[in-house]
């Protein structure tokens, strides 16, 4: 992943000096009607064990509240913060949502139940700078992306629909989101050591996935569950 995560920063960054941070301030109501189709678990305080270097980084997310939404554990505020997640893959991007129907949902279900391996751990050990705010990313203790290409294989064989808003291969959890025009220069510098440095945040147990609707923020208030994926001795949170 280290490459991956070299590659994602260097391009990220180009984007951002060329066209400044976007910024979206449709997040700020309690329920976003923008919805996509997608395999996604949702982090709790039994399932995250986090660092100091994570505090310290909060602390810093907290003083540019005024400027978008900072992503918490077992989130309570549905219009200011975003609830904390890893999505395994977008079945359905935001822009080619539609409803599916009862049997591809439930074929997608079976293909999932056969391809997913649970639990397993993530360890976030990067932040990124994306044109939309910053990201923490890191590494499993499992193949994610052969799992993810296992499963992209399996629809086409079984003739299931995926259209992904872009072809995801790392593992990230978004932290903060842009919800007003920043300045690129002061943001960068404020961020400056976690941004350019390798740093233990802590890791998180997926022990659990859902397979449903879900929104930009993913609060509880706002998702719709088709289908949970664990396994039978393990508590979904």
């Amino acid at each position: 992943m280290f490459t991956i995560y070299n590659d994602m920063k260097t391009n990220n960054l180009n984007n951002i000096f060329a066209n400044g941070f976007t910024f979206d301030e449709k997040l700020l109501i309690e329920k976003d009607d923008r919805i996509c189709q997608a395999i996604f678990s949702i982090f709790n305080n039994k399932s995250i064990q986090l660092t100091n270097n994570f505090n310290l980084l909060y602390e810093l997310l907290l003083s540019e509240k005024d400027s978008g939404i900072v992503y918490q554990i077992d989130n309570e505020n549905h219009i200011s913060n975003g609830s904390m997640h890893f999505t395994f893959l977008q079945q359905l991007s935001f822009a080619s949502f539609y409803y599916m129907t009862n049997d591809e949902l439930e074929k997608h279900y079976k293909i999932l139940k056969e391809i997913l391996v649970l639990p397993f751990t993530i360890k976030f050990n990067r932040l990124i700078a994306v044109p939309i705010g910053l990201v923490l990313c890191g590494e499993a203790d499992i193949d994610i992306n052969e799992l993810r290409n296992k499963y992209r294989k399996a629809c086409k064989d079984n003739g299931l629909s995926i259209i992904e808003p872009y072809f995801n291969n790392i593992i990230h959890s978004t932290i903060f989101r842009f919800t007003s025009p920043v300045n690129v220069k002061e943001i960068l510098d404020k961020f400056n050591y976690f941004l350019n440095n390798a740093i233990d945040y802590g890791c998180v147990t997926i022990n659990h996935f859902y397979m449903g609707k879900g929104t930009i923020k993913l609060n509880r208030n706002e998702i719709l569950i088709d289908y949970i994926i664990k396994n039978d001795s393990t508590d979904d949170g």
